[in-house]
């Protein structure tokens, strides 16, 4: 049999996922399977992806201790390392002076740094038959026929390839905070990550700097005199919780299963207010009261399941003023700020993560169209993006720096949560709709400060042409772009639902089919992003046992 001609589009951090299971799987073939050929298609350095290149004043949201891209896997590869040894190994130093620590959150550049030389250590390893070659441009076009799957090039040639996987990840946010100049206002839609990093970007990418005061220890913001002025406002309206300093513990014997059976794949029947939320309320209410005298007693009074609930059902809240809003968010960053600095969790917050360890058994009841289409809209619209600002929140470091921005005048919130935007010749106006006491916002400038959603006019040339083929389709919830449909084994679905099973999606792409894609593998279990690459690997393989039986 000739060789298996394999191709991986995209390899930062889900592509070198990818390539680390598919080489463990050619260590020990089974007979009769033939050598394999990869590509990888990578204008860039394979491995950095979108962290290279990015200034050093940007932080990862993840502390450094639990960053393992190869996700604590009995890799084959010689000399593989954590990000934490990587960095002992070559020596980097926290401002210049200590070693890095396990609970530091660092430069993003260098986890860029560590994914290009995991991808040199994966490829200098590699088994007998196996062969990996780098392809420095980009696709153009894509047509996968079951024949094979031909990718056109920007170099001009085309590349042919009997398998392919995608894992290009998700669009950056596109914001050209150049345009901001030293003073002048400007409105920041968003409170989540993308736009904390705008923040950041509009301060301290700026020349601006933090120094903590002799005087009472607060941080303090020192401008440069470049920054702008920034008017920042979000749906809910408040900043995600900060990562809090105490690890997830005291929680030994504790089941992280939802008592709610799974649907078959497709079902659409699962409803999301009535099953899977209140198995989840009841999970992080043992949680919270794990360690309590009177565990029933305590979970019927718990705290987190209440602010869950609330969360979700909750209208944005009424405020007096721009300075009584002002003043809720000064005071709820704060409290959250003195929670992250205790020793150890309380009851409540242990409860609120808990919701990390409950993300798989989400998965698993909402995954590849098992909800109801209600429900699947729900869960888009207010249940993901609570997990996500309770659980995957910046540093506690950050949010105390978004506090001295707030005491410095430079980071405002004027018009309250869910404002009413108005675009005109002069530029754009935003006005209050939760204040008693109205307020507006006028400025040229406007961003949205979110990832973009993937529809066919913001995905790479290459996928929107695979959707305009039919050989691909992007997914809507309630009329809106989510991702590209994949089905439980991560075949992209056409418009009338059949599946291209030469190729494979993985990754952010796939939102809304699979959810919770957005995070870094973490050491010590088997993260997801590592049993969907084996998934597909598994596939490649039982197609070419198929084959080399029937030769």
């Amino acid at each position: 049999m000739s060789a298996v001609r394999l191709t991986i589009v995209g390899c930062g951090p889900w592509g070198l996922m990818v390539l680390d299971r598919i080489i463990e799987r050619w260590r020990a073939p089974e007979p009769g399977i033939p050598r394999l050929e990869i590509s990888v298609v990578e204008p860039s350095r394979p491995g950095g992806g979108v962290y290279r290149g990015t200034p050093e004043y940007l932080l990862l949201n993840t502390a450094a201790g639990d960053i393992d891209i190869l996700g604590g896997a009995a890799t084959g590869a010689a000399g593989a390392y954590t990000f934490l040894e990587f960095l002992h190994h070559r020596e980097y130093r926290v401002s210049g002076v200590r070693a890095p620590e396990s609970r530091d959150y660092l430069p993003r550049v260098w986890l860029s740094d560590y994914l290009e030389w995991t991808y040199d250590a994966l490829v200098d390893d590699l088994p007998d038959g196996v062969t990996v070659t780098h392809v420095p441009e980009r696709v153009l076009t894509m047509d996968a026929q079951p024949s094979g799957v031909a990718l056109a090039l920007s170099g001009g040639a085309v590349l042919r390839s009997d398998f392919v996987f995608i894992t290009v990840g998700v669009p950056p946010a596109r914001l050209d905070l150049s345009l901001a100049g030293p003073g002048e206002p400007v409105i920041l839609a968003g409170m989540g990550l993308t736009a904390i990093d705008a923040i950041i970007e509009l301060t301290v990418g700026r020349g601006g700097r933090f120094e903590a005061s002799d005087a009472s220890g607060e941080l303090v913001y020192h401008r440069s005199g470049a920054e702008p002025v920034i008017h920042q406002f979000s749906r809910n309206g408040f900043f995600p919780l900060c990562r809090p300093t105490a690890p997830l513990r005291d929680l030994e014997g504790w089941d992280a299963t939802l008592q709610v059976p799974a649907a078959e794949e497709g079902a659409r029947s699962v409803e999301l207010l009535t099953a899977v939320l209140p198995a989840l309320m009841t999970k992080m209410a043992e949680a919270e009261c794990w360690d309590a005298a009177e565990p029933t007693e305590c979970a019927a009074t718990a705290a987190s399941p209440r602010l869950l609930h609330d969360d979700i059902e909750r209208a944005p809240t009424l405020h007096e003023s721009s300075e009584a809003y002002e003043a809720s968010v000064r005071d709820t960053l704060a409290a959250d700020l003195m929670e992250c600095s205790l020793p150890v969790l309380p009851p409540r917050r242990r409860g609120i993560e808990s919701m990390k360890l409950l993300r798989d058994e989400v998965r698993r009841l909402c995954d590849f169209d098992r909800l109801a289409p209600e429900s699947h809209v729900a869960l888009l619209r207010s249940v993901l993006p609570l997990f996500y600002r309770y659980t995957v929140g910046p540093p506690a470091s950050r949010g105390q720096e978004l506090l001295a921005l707030q005491r410095s005048g430079v980071l405002r919130h004027t018009v309250g949560p869910s404002p009413r935007v108005e675009r005109g010749s002069a530029g754009f106006r935003v006005v209050s709709t939760t204040l008693r006491k109205p307020a507006a916002v006028a400025a040229e400038l406007y961003y949205d400060a979110f990832l973009p959603s993937p529809g066919t006019g913001e995905l790479p040339g290459f996928l929107a042409d695979a959707v305009r083929r039919g050989q691909a389709c992007v997914r809507l919830s309630a009329g809106r772009p989510v991702g590209i449909a994949v089905d439980s084994r991560f075949h992209p679905k056409g418009p009338e639902g059949g599946v291209t099973d030469n190729v494979f999606y993985l990754g952010g792409l796939t939102e809304g089919s699979r959810h919770f894609n957005f995070y870094i593998p973490s050491p010590g279990f088997r993260a997801r992003a590592y049993t969907d690459a084996d998934r597909c690997v598994d596939d490649v393989m039982a197609s070419l046992l198929t084959e080399a039986r029937s030769a």
